[in-house]
């Protein structure tokens, strides 16, 4: 019930911020001023229950480790997220790259889309669309160029540290000097956690991802 009543807010805020009058007159419009405020007072009750789907799925995910680019059953989930709150940059950055592992690729680069369109200053959707541009759609120069916004908004360590690490494979392949690494294998090895890795210390999309996920 409460998912259903939130849709219907979402639905509700998205007819008023696309409609015409709204757009030409939204300072004069007294009632449609009062509207937006309880809008406004309603996206923090939507924030804090995608704050909270996210902490359930993140717990089923670390408890029963799960293969997210196997189980379809937790994408949903995540793009529930992105719905109630288009800030949540994480279900964003799981839930495209998800789609593109699930078979879905036109769906996981829409999501991406939208995601970097919500959040135009994010590191890590920058990043994120740069791998898809590299190993799903073979473009490494669209991957570099997202690679390197990531850089220039980045901010926390780890995150500078994973991208040089993804712009110095770019900048191998472009120069010639590797192919485009196959995607790792969905099964797991024997160790939780750990992919079969063709080379030591090739870049992993999924090891990236589940270092986001601890």
């Amino acid at each position: 019930m409460i998912v259903a009543g939130l849709a219907g807010v979402i639905f509700l805020q998205h007819s008023i911020d696309s409609s015409s009058a709204s757009r030409a007159s939204w300072r004069e419009a007294a009632p449609l001023s009062a509207g937006q405020s309880v809008l406004d007072l309603l996206g923090g009750v939507r924030q804090a229950l995608a704050a909270w789907i996210w902490t359930k799925t993140d717990t089923v995910f670390h408890a029963y480790g799960i293969n997210l680019y196997e189980n379809k059953s937790m994408y949903p989930y995540y793009k529930l997220v992105t719905s109630l709150d288009p800030r949540f940059t994480m279900a964003y950055y799981f839930a495209s790259y998800m789609l593109f592992r699930l078979g879905k690729p036109e769906q996981g680069y829409a999501l991406a889309l939208e995601g970097l369109r919500n959040n135009p200053t994010s590191s890590l959707l920058q990043r994120n669309l740069a791998e898809i541009y590299l190993f799903f759609k073979k473009d490494p120069r669209k991957a570099k160029y997202h690679c390197e916004r990531a850089l220039a908004y980045a901010s926390d360590e780890k995150d500078i540290v994973s991208t040089n690490s993804l712009l110095s494979l770019i900048n191998q392949v472009l120069e010639g000097k590797k192919k485009i690494p196959d995607l790792i294998s969905k099964e797991y090895m024997e160790k939780a956690g750990q992919h079969h890795h063709q080379e030591e210390g090739e870049y992993c999309p999924e090891c990236e991802r589940e270092k986001h996920g601890e």
